[in-house]
């Protein structure tokens, strides 16, 4: 099967907090896919965000757009390319991750995702970081399946 590479335009649009609209069509990439407010529970000792729960965030971002491209919930992560944060998380902060593409693998999907803090009253979004998640699509009993549907 061959690959399919998407670019995106230089701004995201923002979407609703819903993934789909109401007829089951995708985001389209650089869109948002979901955002979640730092709470106090998701701060580190030193007041910033935990990086761990970044990185659940950002699986979970990449999960729910890979599951939407091939059609199918039955994916795990395999890999996380470097994950490098360059700017801090703070309580309160509104953190969006957007779609910037993906690549197709015959049984894999590399979602590349950003990570950018909104300022809710200015509309200023600052990047913290981009990243590239790869998931695999497995049957039931885990071993790895062929992607056949393409949602975007």
């Amino acid at each position: 099967m061959p690959k399919k590479i998407t670019k995106s335009p230089a701004k995201p649009s923002v979407s609703s907090s819903s993934t789909t609209d109401f007829n089951g069509n995708l985001p389209k990439t650089n869109s948002v896919i979901t955002r979640h407010l730092c709470l106090n529970r998701d701060l580190g000792v030193g007041g910033n965000l935990f990086g761990g729960v970044m990185l659940s965030w950002i699986d979970e971002a990449a999960g729910i757009y890979a599951m939407l491209v091939i059609g199918s919930e039955m994916i795990v992560t395999r890999a996380f390319e470097h994950a490098e944060f360059h700017h801090p998380v703070r309580l309160g902060d509104l953190v969006e991750f957007i779609a910037d593409g993906y690549k197709i693998g015959r049984t894999s999907i590399t979602v590349n995702l950003r990570v950018v803090i909104l300022e809710v009253s200015t509309g200023h979004r600052i990047d913290t970081h981009s990243v590239a998640v790869t998931m695999v699509h497995v049957s039931r009993s885990g071993f790895p399946l062929e992607i056949k549907k393409v949602g975007v």
